[in-house]
């Protein structure tokens, strides 16, 4: 080997350890928590780089001997090749586009330091390792040198060897694992469980002993199935559909619970099931359906489809949902294996899938069921539950060639009757009555039921609280016909002294934004925008929990899920640690049905009755005003224990803007006054963000706030006209940048509030003003796919090919992350497609990367 050659591997590593040293300098400017570390891994690249300049300059040395050297340090496997393949592993999780899921979110200010402190110490002991043998080279004793890199790579291959299996299933189980997760982001196991609570043991046997639902099970291609079709070749569909409260949700998890059993006693069988919910709002569109079913699929395979895994990745590893028509694909890759002869797929309360203009989740549901029936390899047997509305009966119908099943008649009659013989033999209240009492009870409820377990179920609330016989007897004698009379008697009959305070629970209960606990619901109740002083503590019920239990009686469930496992829409959690366990809820589907129907309008039970405009526009401005009430409360701390005093307090700050922006622009003048007050006071605002920073909506509460924006920046943040209007006729400086450099502009733009972004630039806000990593407004609308804002800011003469930190312009952002319609603007003006970012990656580059043919 000559000395040129002999050096050149030397020289390589050289190379390398400086972009490793470069890296780290970029990430000491812009990471503030991690210098140290940063620091430590710094200095130990720059010794490395002088011991290896010293190693290369034995090729300028007379001798072989010299040479020698570097032929042993250069061999395959020797020191060289290992020290540059580890500086290389370093590079490729230092380098930013490594961190792409990230940037697509926050860009070059959300750099995030990818190696813990024990990370460090491991990278610093390989390198030392190096520097040690490569300081023996220099003294120039070839054979130790020879002796010591021979132990080195017989060490090095027997730890390889003894750790690669190990860490290949490892990674492969934890890959598994992430994927699995991602998809279970909604998870119906609750409401599972909560049903099986409920049923007794022999509930619905009449079903599981039907000779249609063996065969259903059993029988590929058959159409045997009685109220069942044949859907494909090994695809069968059955629906069940009931009237309202009668027990379809029990019904489902015996089903569930018998399928898994079956599955569970014979191979290359799999169940999955999904249960819409009224209460909860992921758990009411077709693809956290898809989704959730697919991941418990997963579960119950060895192997997944290689282009599930592909799609996981096309989704930045997890960081992004999938696309319905991604997810609809996936189900299909498990309805064509070989690793599986029968899916069965249970889904409860189709009709809990909302329908409306704005979303139109349940049309794509029952488009998901009609695609399911054209798959001609399918393996799937569907079985769906449902209320026989007219939409669903009308996309369902074609699909059916024989009746579907009705709950009704003897079988469920027996169920009904069922669990009114356990009520009255093991409710603490119930069966204290004597036996005769008892039989009246039955025979009142078995013939009123008419196949309505809620309608039981609310009935025997009403009796339990009898505590006479002619009392009791009298409620037997005038039971109401239907739940519509159920719940108006309800309604009508709770004390007038509470009544206020259970308009303001239901209220709450049918349009917040996520689920409530019960002590947020007793503390909303008391809250009335119409008073002099809308929140007084005093005001508070004594016993806040119990008293809404005893108030709102049959008409809500306490359950004892933890509120942990509720995300929002932004993805975070809600920092819900500091709350109770239970969360409270509707009881059935039909007491929410009732209180938004117009059918209430000319009941006795008018005043309970509820629309979306009021109630949104009635939560947002009493979240506004608790919030300004804590404000000026001698009792807040500025800290985690004002979580506890004030439990409504997260929930304020978090969605008051949420429920704002649900109201028409011109229906909002009557609480103009109390968003100018939050607004207008820095006490207020801070004492907002200190709960919640909508620009960081991760952080934890009561955080030392850093980087603080001003309130034009907030509001601009969250898309209140009304407030940046204000502001900006206050004379607010419009191009005020936070400590990286983002304006209000920026902050609009990001959140794609194309109204708020037309004010600011009517009021002359800059267009191309930059941060600190050079972002413009117009980089931001793009990477987000806010075509409307960037049409905007376009007409507003952004510069197009502006260049971030890194060399990235919008053209980049909007291919990279697939937002054709963005790149088409970008196009039509004059953006530059060959631009390289200092990576030399173009916008076409980026686009392939991601996945993204257009």
């Amino acid at each position: 080997m000559d000395g040129l050659s002999a050096a050149a591997g030397v020289i390589a590593v050289v190379q390398i350890s400086g972009q490793v040293f470069d890296l780290c300098r970029t990430y000491y400017l812009e990471v503030k928590d991690a210098r140290k570390d940063i620091k430590r891994l710094r200095d130990e690249v720059t010794s490395l780089q002088d011991v290896l300049a010293n190693v290369a300059d034995l090729a300028d040395a007379p001798g072989s001997a010299k040479l020698s050297i570097l032929g042993l340090l250069n061999r395959p496997d020797g020191p060289v090749q290992q020290c540059q393949t580890d500086l290389i592993g370093l590079v490729e999780k230092l380098e930013p586009w490594q961190g792409k899921d990230k940037m697509k979110q926050f860009g070059l200010r959300a750099l995030k330091w990818p190696f813990s402190s024990k990370d460090v110490d491991k990278a610093i002991t390989a390198i030392g390792r190096y520097k040690a043998t490569f300081n023996l080279a220099l003294t120039a004793d070839h054979t130790t040198l020879a002796l010591a890199i021979d132990k080195g790579v017989t060490e090095l291959r027997r730890q390889v060897e003894a750790t690669q299996a190990e860490i290949v299933n490892h990674r492969m189980d934890e890959h598994r694992d992430k994927i699995i997760r991602w998809l279970s982001a909604t998870d119906p196991s609750s409401n599972h469980h909560a049903a099986c609570k409920k049923r007794q043991p022999t509930t619905g046997e009449w079903l599981i002993k039907r000779a249609d639902f063996e065969e259903w099970k059993r029988t590929q291609n058959s159409l045997l199935w009685l109220h069942g079709i044949r859907l494909s070749p090994s695809l069968l569909f059955l629906l069940v559909y009931q009237k309202s409260g009668c027990g379809k949700t029990i019904l489902s998890s015996i089903i569930i619970e018998h399928m898994k059993a079956y599955c569970g006693s014979k191979p290359r069988l799999a169940v999955a099931y999904f249960y819409f919910d009224f209460n909860d709002t992921e758990k009411q569109n077709a693809a956290n359906c898809v989704s959730s079913l697919i991941a418990q699929l997963c579960s119950q395979v060895v192997d997944l489809p290689e282009k599930l895994k592909e799609l996981y990745k096309r989704c930045n590893d997890g960081k992004q949902e999938a696309a319905i028509h991604d997810l609809k694909s996936a189900l299909a890759l498990f309805a064509e294996t070989k690793e599986l002869d029968d899916i069965f797929i249970v889904t409860d309360a189709l009709d809990e899938c909302p329908k409306n203009k704005e979303k139109e989740f349940r049309e794509e549901l029952l488009e998901l069921i009609t695609e399911v029936k054209d798959w001609s390899t399918s393996n799937i047997h569907l079985l769906v539950t449902s209320r026989l509305e007219p939409d669903i009966e009308e996309a369902l119908t074609p699909l059916l060639t024989a009746r579907a099943i009705s709950i009704q008649g003897s079988q469920v009659e027996s169920d009904i009757k069922l669990h009114i013989s356990s009520q009255l033999k093991t409710d603490p209240k119930l069966k204290q009555w004597p036996s005769e009492v008892k039989t009246e009870i039955e025979e009142a409820l078995t013939a009123g039921a008419n196949g309505m377990f809620r309608w039981v179920f609310c009935q025997l609330d009403v009796l339990r609280r009898c505590k006479k016989r002619d009392t009791l007897r009298n409620a037997l004698r005038s039971l109401p016909k239907t739940l519509d009379e159920t719940y108006e008697r309800i309604l009508i009959n709770i004390d007038k002294e509470n009544q206020q305070e259970a308009r303001h629970a239901l209220l709450w209960l049918a349009f917040s934004k996520r689920p409530l606990c019960i002590e947020e619901v007793a503390e909303a109740a008391v809250i009335d925008p119409e008073r002099d002083t809308p929140f007084d503590p005093e005001e508070r019920l004594l016993d806040p929990c119990n008293n809404i239990l005893e108030i709102l009686g049959s008409l809500i469930t306490l359950s004892s899920e933890s509120l942990h496992s509720n995300a929002s829409d932004d993805g975070s959690d809600y920092g819900l640690d500091h709350l109770p366990c239970g969360e409270i809820r509707f009881a059935h589907f039909s007491v929410y049905e009732y209180l938004v129907s117009e059918r209430i309008k000319d009941s006795k039970a008018l005043e309970f009755g509820v629309t979306a405009m009021v109630a949104n526009h009635f939560i947002a401005e009493s979240c506004l005003l608790y919030i300004l009430h804590y404000d000026g409360s001698e009792s807040k701390t500025a800290s985690l224990q004002d979580l506890e005093c004030f439990p409504l307090l997260r929930y304020a700050c978090q969605f008051w803007y949420t429920h704002a922006k649900s109201i028409p622009v011109g229906s909002q003048k009557s609480m103009d006054s109390v968003i100018f007050r939050l607004f207008l006071s820095d006490t207020a605002l801070l004492s907002w963000l200190r709960v919640h920073r909508p620009d960081h909506p991760t952080d934890e509460s009561f955080k030392i706030l850093e980087d603080i924006g001003t309130p034009l920046y907030y509001a601009s943040n969250i898309g209140s006209q009304t407030a940046v209007q204000l502001l900006l006729e206050h004379k607010a400086d419009v191009d005020v940048k936070t400590e990286d450099g983002w304006t209000a502009l920026h902050s609009a733009a990001d959140n794609g509030h194309s109204a708020v972004v037309q004010l600011l630039l009517e009021h002359k806000a800059d267009v191309d003003v930059k941060t600190k990593s050079g972002w413009t407004a117009l980089h931001s609308a793009a990477r987000c796919g806010h075509s409307a804002v960037v049409q905007l800011l376009l007409e507003h003469k952004a510069d197009v090919d502006m260049k971030t930190e890194g060399g990235w312009t919008a053209l980049h952002w909007a291919a990279g992350n697939g937002h054709s319609a963005v790149v088409q603007l970008l196009l039509e003006h004059k953006a530059d497609i060959d631009v390289e970012t200092w990576y030399g990656w173009t916008a076409l580059h980026w686009a392939a990367e991601n996945g993204h043919s257009a």
